[in-house]
């Protein structure tokens, strides 16, 4: 474990070394450059469907995405905040968003580990020890997960809450004490 350690801290100094900021400027214009390119060539080639698409929106059901989109972000980012508090750390709402933003851009790069790594990074630079970090994102995607699986029971039972003999008066109660002990 220790040579491999070395060998990781071999490699890093090796990389910074190469990639100054100046290096690291570079790519990252010439980066940015070739995205732009492909984004307009595709936007050409493609301007028919793209308009066609975008005459067949509904603003109502396009509001409504992006109005669902944002409480979702906003929901995941205040769970974040209460399970970095209950690990020992308190970030306020506006930091918790930040990381779960910042991280979530990076679950998009293919290998799928880069969203924890970048999660849990971002923790530890925020003063978290690794461990606390690390348990609070698998905490974190517990209770995603748990949250997933009930949602998708609810909508796969044949008549929703009703069809688990809730009625929809009951469910409302339910659905307001959880969220009343989460706050």
């Amino acid at each position: 474990m220790n040579q491999l350690r070395q060998l990781a801290d071999r490699v890093r100094s090796v990389v910074a070394k190469l990639l100054s900021p100046q290096v690291r400027n570079v790519l990252k214009a010439i980066w940015m450059a070739l995205v732009t390119v492909f984004v307009i060539r595709y936007m050409v080639k493609n301007w028919n469907s793209i308009t066609d698409t975008i005459e067949s929106f509904s603003f109502i059901v396009l509001f409504g995405t992006v109005a669902v989109t944002i409480l979702g972000k906003i929901a995941v980012s205040v769970h974040s905040q209460l399970i970095t508090k209950v690990n020992g750390r308190e970030f306020t709402f506006r930091e918790s968003f930040w990381m779960y933003s910042a991280s979530d851009l990076v679950k998009y790069i293919p290998g799928g580990l880069w969203n924890a790594l970048a999660r849990v990074r971002l923790y530890t630079n925020m003063g978290m020890s690794a461990a606390s970090s690390t348990k609070a994102f698998a905490l974190e995607k517990y209770w995603m997960v748990v949250g997933a699986l009930a949602t998708g029971a609810l909508a796969l039972a044949p008549q929703g809450v009703r069809g688990i003999g809730m009625s929809d008066s009951m469910f409302a109660v339910i659905a307001a004490r959880t969220v009343l002990f989460i706050v």
